[in-house]
């Protein structure tokens, strides 16, 4: 179309731009899109708002009119949909492992740089011919096996593989959450793989609706639908991978320098989620059963038998890697020192803590983020972004003038977290380094409840991760007792009763334990008493796991949850926490995920409680969706952080990652998640 003389505004008559201070709120009116290129102050939209709203920037009107629906079916589905399926966005594919291989978070070092590296486990002899012959350009690329035995953190051959940017192999395509986090991430898995089959349902139902790819708007196709759940059941089969090959756990993200750490579990969800799926839209789709890791596996096990339905599938790929990756967590003799999942009687797992109860006289076993490795991770001392590369000079600067909040540690004689005379960078302990790492195993990096500079986190055992330890079990037990199929070996009646048992342990522990009475919520509990450390933290969103996880029986306790400020306070979606930190994970960001556990908790509420906890579920999906539609007609992407008071502020924050990311996976799962609900209590809204 001709854009050399345009002077028209687009008015959304049904979405309003509303902002928030003192608690205060402001209808700012209905947001309007403006192409202006007649003066000197040019307002041009971006590519995608030009193109998708094509037919009413070529309207006679200078002025038109179109409500959020029309909006959303023109422009922002089609968009994310597009992303999903665009290799040059969203979508890594073995055909482009070479710009893959690309790390854009971290910065190549400055000497003896040896080029991008792909590493693969070196008994797979066969992988580099699969990759050359899938991708010509990979002549270019180095391909190297992983050392036969996976190599302590403190050796030099760890030193090199665990601060080297290589990519590791991962057998099939999958969506990298976005901006410069280009690779497959953990628990943000999760909410992309959600995000995957909710478009594949909207493309089923909506058949006439459109994908937006490169500048170029088409129909969709059913094709589309299957590939989206192929990418799905794909990127579970690539954590099943990790959990075999990479030692025993899922990833933080497929990169040497982030395969010390995991993140929240959220394996077994994922899975049964591809699962219930295809349960639903086999037939619909004719989504025969497809395999994607026998080959793998047998060169692990000669006897593997291939699975050839879903339910095989999740009894001997899903729920083997599901018992292992549960014993990364909660097996006190898990071996780090393995590529797969191995016991060591001489293993000591970190993650594992006891409490005790002193009002019942009662021990418990409770479960934190404490990753392996050594020194300073690699995204804080080379990142793109220089704001977190700042990180760990703040921290030396912040103990040495608050020599009151870095005791001496005992076992060494050194100060706790900095001290002139410890030779790491910037003269931090390993266990300022174990906290920095055990707060990124958390996926909430940062935020201030485990002190200024995060220096506490492996002292609190998180309601959210023994949550969804909780979960895991319950998932574990679902599998084996009710989907048809042999059972794996791996999967003893002894492992499963200590399974069932474990479930009842996490839960009273949570309740026991993890409840805040003068406050009413549920809080991270300290599992280390030397540093008088307050027994909680202060309130977060992850408080709502607990009920998520179905392990909030208490009627007085589901109203104080529904009753708290954090949903009151839900004007622009319900922020992380309340208390504005200076970090991203705190107050006033609002962030996909929070949303989306705060909607499947308030699905758990039953009884008297279940028809306000709906509706609270319902809001929050619409504001969600609302601050996504109105900053998309604004800027034209899907951003990770949104500001609660003004979704449409600019992203400013005072420690860490200084940049927000666009186009980010979890937010548009998460959208497409609440959409398809909205959609199916009030069809006519779509």
């Amino acid at each position: 179309m001709s854009t050399s003389y345009i002077n028209k505004k687009i008015i959304i008559k049904d979405l309003h731009r509303q902002h928030q201070k003192n608690g205060k709120i402001t209808d700012c009116g209905p947001v309007v899109i403006e192409w202006d290129n007649t003066g000197d102050n040019k307002k041009i939209p971006s590519e995608v708002l030009q193109i998708c709203l094509k037919k009413w920037w070529l309207s006679t009107d200078d002025t038109i009119t179109i409500s959020r629906s029309e909006f959303r079916k023109a422009c922002i589905i089609p968009y994310l949909t597009g992303l999903w399926l665009d290799p040059s966005s969203l979508l890594r594919t073995p055909e482009n492992i070479n710009e893959t291989a690309v790390d854009n978070l971290v910065l190549p070092q400055l000497e003896n740089w040896e080029g991008w590296i792909l590493y693969y486990p070196r008994e797979q002899k066969f992988i580099p011919d699969i990759i050359k012959k899938k991708c010509a350009s990979a002549q270019t690329l180095s391909i190297e096996p992983l050392p036969s035995e996976k190599p302590p953190f403190d050796s030099d051959e760890g030193k090199k593989l665990y601060n080297n940017q290589g990519l590791l192999f991962l057998p099939n395509e999958y969506i990298a959450m976005g901006g410069v986090f280009t690779d497959m991430y953990g628990w943000g898995a999760y909410f992309i793989i959600q995000g995957l089959l909710n478009t594949a349902v909207y493309i089923y139902k909506n058949p006439q609706a459109s994908i937006y790819i490169a500048g170029v708007k088409r129909k969709v196709t059913t094709e589309d639908a299957i590939h989206l759940f192929k990418i799905a059941k794909g990127m579970v089969d690539n954590h099943i991978y990790q959990i075999n090959f990479y030692g025993g756990f899922v990833l933080n993200s497929n990169r040497t320098y982030l395969m010390t750490r995991s993140q929240p579990p959220l394996f077994t969800r994922e899975a049964l989620a591809v699962y219930e799926f295809q349960k639903e839209y086999g037939e619909k789709l004719q989504l025969d059963y497809y395999e994607t890791l026998d080959k793998y596996l047998r060169v692990k096990n000669a006897n593997f038998k291939t699975p050839e339905s879903y339910d095989e599938w999740l009894k001997r790929e899903v729920l083997p890697a599901a018992v292992d990756y549960y014993n990364y967590w909660t097996n006190p003799r898990f071996d780090p020192a393995s590529w797969s999942f191995k016991e060591n009687a001489k293993s000591f797992n970190p993650r594992i803590a006891t409490v005790i109860d002193e009002e019942e006289d009662k021990k418990f076993t409770a479960y934190r983020y404490y990753p392996d490795g050594k020194g300073p991770i690699l995204e804080s001392v080379r990142c793109v972004m220089p704001k977190n590369n700042q990180l760990y000079p703040d921290a030396a600067l912040f103990f040495s003038e608050n020599p009151d909040k870095n005791p001496i540690n005992p076992k060494s004689g050194l100060h706790l977290f900095w001290d002139p005379e410890c030779n790491n960078y910037y003269n931090l302990t390993e266990d300022f380094y174990a906290a920095d790492r055990a707060m990124r195993e958390s996926g909430f990096d940062l935020s201030g409840r485990y002190g200024e500079v995060g220096q506490y986190s492996t002292c609190y055992a998180p309601v959210c991760l023994n949550s969804l330890l909780l979960q895991m079990g319950k998932d574990i037990v679902f599998i084996q007792e009710n989907i048809e199929g042999e059972t794996s070996s791996q999967v003893t009646e002894r492992l499963l009763n200590r399974v069932i048992l474990n479930n009842s342990r996490i839960a009273e522990l949570i309740n026991s334990m993890m409840w805040t009475d003068k406050s009413g919520y549920y809080s991270d509990l300290r599992v280390e008493d030397d540093y008088n450390l307050p027994r909680h933290t202060y309130e977060y969103a992850t408080s709502f796991y607990p009920l998520w996880a179905g392990a909030v029986a208490d009627n007085e306790r589901q109203v104080q949850l529904l009753t708290s400020e954090l949903l009151k306070n839900r004007i622009n979606g319900v922020a992380t926490s309340l208390k504005q930190t200076g970090n991203n994970c705190d107050y006033p960001y609002v962030r996909a995920p929070i949303q989306s556990f705060l909607v499947e908790a308030l699905h758990n509420v039953e009884g008297d409680l279940q028809k306000e906890a709906q509706k609270i579920a319902m809001d929050i999906q619409e504001k969600f969706i609302n601050i996504i539609d109105t900053t998309f007609a604004t800027h034209g992407v899907l951003l990770d952080f949104y500001n609660c008071e003004d979704p449409t502020l600019a992203y400013s924050v005072e420690r860490g990652y200084g940049q927000n990311q666009s186009n980010y996976g979890w937010t548009n799962g998460v959208y497409m998640h609440f959409l398809n609900n909205i959609s199916e209590k009030s069809p006519s809204t779509e």
